[in-house]
């Protein structure tokens, strides 16, 4: 999925994703797992000056992400529909965003089959609903950050607890999740591999053969308490 694209796309529709997507995905997911199972992991990555901030972000990022929370947002926070109105089954919704709804419910079955908090309670969670997925069509991949899924997030469930099945939605925001960490860690590790090249480069520039290069490892391997003037003289 390009990086210009809308995160809503597969969501709504059918694309399949690349294999180098879903590797990624798989392996900041495995990352996820083992910093957030293994409280040690994360201390001793933190030592390293190189990708600790990802770890310790996506670590507090899953956290808050698995407690459940509910939007305190208005509708109009996420996206400004014109105030023309649309009957969705029983619900009063914004005309514009039954086509969110429609996709929705023919891909993933009718979602308001346990609802019973009222026609009131439910236009109003579809309709704050249908403003989110408004706002991730409108938002590029690249451009998503914590704050983004976690508000869409706090939404999703607040209308999961108000009986919608939309337990779908919330491993889709996991997803995306996983990508724009995926992102951030393939960028560390970039930074990472340069530096390792610049430093291979100065290796080489002091110690250009293999005797050279046996003596610097050796050196770094001495003592540091012994003099700078030991060699030359002994």
């Amino acid at each position: 999925m390009p990086s210009c694209c809308s995160p809503l796309g597969p969501l709504a529709g059918s694309g399949n994703e690349t294999v180098a997507e879903e590797e990624g995905r798989l392996q900041t997911a495995a990352v996820e797992s083992a910093v957030r199972g293994q409280p040690g992991l994360l201390s001793a990555a933190r030592s390293a000056t190189l990708g600790s901030s990802v770890l310790a972000d996506m670590d507090a990022f899953f956290r808050e992400f698995d407690r459940t929370s509910f939007s305190s947002r208005h509708a109009e926070h996420f996206w400004a529909f014109d105030d023309r109105k649309a009957d969705f089954e029983i619900f009063r919704v914004p005309q514009g965003g039954i086509r969110f709804l429609r996709a929705l419910w023919e891909k993933y079955g009718r979602c308001s089959l346990y609802f019973s908090r009222g026609v009131h309670v439910g236009s109003s969670l579809l309709t704050l609903l249908c403003c989110v997925l408004a706002h991730m069509e409108h938002t590029r991949l690249e451009d998503i950050t914590e704050v983004h899924i976690l508000e869409w997030k706090a939404v999703v469930q607040e209308a999961i607890e108000g009986g919608f099945k939309f337990g779908f939605i919330l491993d889709y925001l996991r997803r995306l999740a996983h990508d724009m960490f995926s992102r951030r860690i393939l960028a560390e590790l970039r930074v990472a591999e340069a530096r390792v090249a610049a430093l291979r480069a100065a290796l080489n520039t002091v110690a250009p053969n293999p005797w050279d290069l046996a003596s610097a490892r050796r050196a770094s391997a001495e003592a540091r308490a012994e003099s700078a003037l030991q060699d030359l003289l002994s």
